[in-house]
């Protein structure tokens, strides 16, 4: 019976105190998806930029031509990817907190 009441009071306090740590925890999630998404985006120019001294510098080390091309498309094809799913993770984490604030008191 003690736990029950201990929880009940620490609930009542948070609903008392007009914030909810969900949301604000949802809220710190959505923040984080924004940044990490501008990140890999930068990432991905960035690779895009360098294509071609990439290749280059793969030839220098003694790579194959055709080979050092096909590394290169795969790391921006990789990232491409890393991308998509930022942006995948920032949506959802959009979603929950849109239904976390329809639904919050």
């Amino acid at each position: 019976m003690p736990r029950f009441l201990l929880f009940f009071a620490i609930i009542l306090i948070f609903a008392c105190s007009g914030t909810n740590p969900v949301l604000e925890s949802q809220k710190t999630k959505v923040s984080q998806a924004q940044k990490t998404l501008r990140e890999e985006r930068i990432r991905l120019q960035t690779l895009r930029d360098s294509l071609k001294s990439e290749i280059h510098r793969n030839i220098a080390l003694g790579i194959p031509e055709e080979q050092a091309e096909k590394i290169e498309h795969a790391r921006i094809k990789i990232q491409e990817t890393i991308v998509v799913v930022s942006e995948k993770n920032l949506a959802a984490q959009r979603a929950l907190l849109d239904s976390l604030t329809k639904y919050s008191p």
